[in-house]
Order: C-alpha cells, then sequence, then structure tokens
C-alpha cells in the first residue's frame, strides 16, 4: 500500500518483503518556511532496478501533488504529471528503477498553485491537461537537467517562487479549517470547525470547495482516512474496536464500511498489505 503520498514520514524507507513486490525508498523533506502557505513537502519515492513491473496502489488522502516520473534505465526523457482528488484507491503502474519527485500541494493552496478548479483535474500527465500550460512551460523545459533528488526539489522549488503568491493571497479562513481539520486527524464536525471560524456555514463551505476542491465533509473523510492509515502503521497491536473510537468512527462497523468504500479492503486486508512493509522511523506531520 503506497502511503508514500502521504506525509507521514521523514527519511524513511519502505521495504515491501512479499515475494513479488520491490524496494521502494521514500524520503520527504519539508519546504522553506517561505513556501509553507503552497507546500506540504517535497518526497522522492524510488523502485527498485532489480524487480519487475508491477502494479502499486495508491491511497487516495484528499492531496493534490505535481510529480516528475524519471527512470534512468529508459531513453524517455522525464515527465511531469499532476495527482487529482481521487476519492478511491487507485492503481499506478510502476517500472523497474521507476523515480518520482514531487510536491504535496498544502490543500488551500490548490487554486492558487494550479490556476484552475482543482476538483476538474485529474490525475493525468501534464500534456493532456492544457488549464495548466504556465505549469508545462516552466517545468518540462527544464526537466533534460534533472538528474537528482536536489535537482528536483530545486526546480519544483523555483516553480513555486516564480508564482510570487503571499501567505495574505490565500483564503485565510480555508487555511485556518485545514490547519485544524489536520490537527484533528479529519475527526472534526462542521459546527465543532465553525466555532473557530467566524463565516456562515455555506460561506466557508463556498470557499472550502472553491479553493480545495473538495466538500469539507469529503476532505475530511478522506484525511480521517489517512489518520487511520497511520495508526495500523504507529499502533498495530490496538484493537479495531479501539481503533474506530479514538479515530472518531461510531463504532467498528462504521470504520468496516468506511474502508470498504474507499479502499475496497476490509480494514484487516488492509492492515495486511501495510504489514509487509518497513516504514523506518516513522513521524507524524508537525503541526
Amino acid at each position: 500500500m503506497n502511503f508514500a503520498i502521504v506525509p507521514l514520514f521523514n527519511d524513511s524507507l519502505v521495504e515491501n518483503k512479499s515475494d513479488s513486490a520491490r524496494l521502494v525508498s521514500y524520503y520527504e523533506m519539508p519546504p522553506p518556511p517561505h513556501l509553507a502557505h503552497l507546500v506540504f513537502c517535497f518526497f522522492e519515492l524510488a523502485f527498485s532496478e532489480s524487480k519487475a513491473p508491477t502494479i502499486y496502489n495508491v491511497l487516495p488522502d484528499g492531496c493534490m501533488g505535481i510529480l516528475i516520473k524519471f527512470n534512468r534505465n529508459s531513453p524517455s526523457p522525464p515527465i511531469v504529471l499532476v495527482r487529482g482528488l481521487e476519492s478511491e484507491i487507485f492503481e499506478a503502474k510502476v517500472e523497474c528503477g521507476d523515480k518520482y519527485w514531487g510536491v504535496r500541494l498544502f490543500p488551500a493552496a490548490n487554486r492558487l498553485v494550479l490556476g484552475a478548479d482543482p476538483g476538474k483535474i485529474a490525475t493525468s500527465p501534464l500534456v493532456h491537461l492544457p488549464q495548466l500550460n504556465a505549469l508545462r512551460s516552466f517545468l518540462e523545459t527544464k526537466l533534460g537537467a534533472i538528474s537528482e533528488r536536489k535537482d528536483a526539489f530545486k526546480l519544483l522549488s523555483d516553480f513555486f517562487e516564480s508564482l510570487e503568491i503571499n501567505p495574505d493571497d490565500a483564503d485565510r479562513q480555508v487555511t485556518s479549517a485545514i490547519t485544524a481539520l489536520m490537527k484533528a486527524g479529519g475527526n472534526l464536525s462542521t459546527d465543532d470547525l465553525l466555532s473557530g471560524i467566524p463565516t456562515a456555514r455555506r460561506t466557508l463551505e463556498r470557499r472550502f470547495r472553491k479553493n480545495v476542491g473538495l466538500g469539507i465533509k469529503q476532505y475530511s473523510r478522506l484525511y480521517r482516512l489517512r489518520a487511520t492509515g497511520l495508526s495500523l502503521i504507529s499502533d498495530i497491536e490496538l484493537s479495531w474496536a479501539d481503533r474506530a473510537a479514538m479515530m472518531g468512527f461510531s463504532d467498528q462497523s462504521h470504520l468496516i464500511r468506511e474502508f470498504a468504500l474507499i479502499t475496497n479492503r476490509t480494514p484487516t486486508e488492509l492492515a495486511a498489505e501495510i504489514g509487509i512493509h518497513d516504514f523506518g522511523d516513522l513521524e507524524t506531520p508537525k503541526d
């Protein structure tokens, strides 16, 4: 199970120990302070060159991303992809030696960064997304110089700096809502969320969807699933009933239904997939 596009680790290695899978390495770096209102993290996801092509499962987490796909063994140049806001698990084919350098956007900045309705952007190579011409023109002309992680992170940083988007340009109430939901692991009702944000419910919901691309309840649901996935790694001995209560589900049956709807798996099946990975020194996101 791919948690590599979820901000769970710092400098960690992920090893899939099943006979048919591959060594997967993952590196994550927080953004510099002046980009933190746009970027949640930069990351590298790399697949061993010693294994056969396989299918990698990507868990939805309510976040968009920009990724550069590179393979040192392939004559094809690097390509840029945008990750959309899928609401269900999806499969990605990976080849021997594939590397993904990317950035996870801070959700409140989705529209600001992409200059388009984030809810209408599906996961796709950049060439298939004409509404993102500015992003393509900046990145694709410079991909030839990319061969290492530091080069990719520098190029992505340069792109975000070129946008000249200041923190005050973002919707402060949506930013506050996202921050509160992240701190609560997605387990925060709209009423509780509104208690700390001075605006009407419909106004916040409209502005949230416009900037993030998801409704508040949709985003909360996906983020809570992400937080539950983290608990499967960090608290493996926790009972399902206690886990459901800790993560804010009404009961164990509620947790099972949510997993089935979004991942097409039972929690036990998902835990088994997660359990064959070594996540190194797992750390939760910093507030």
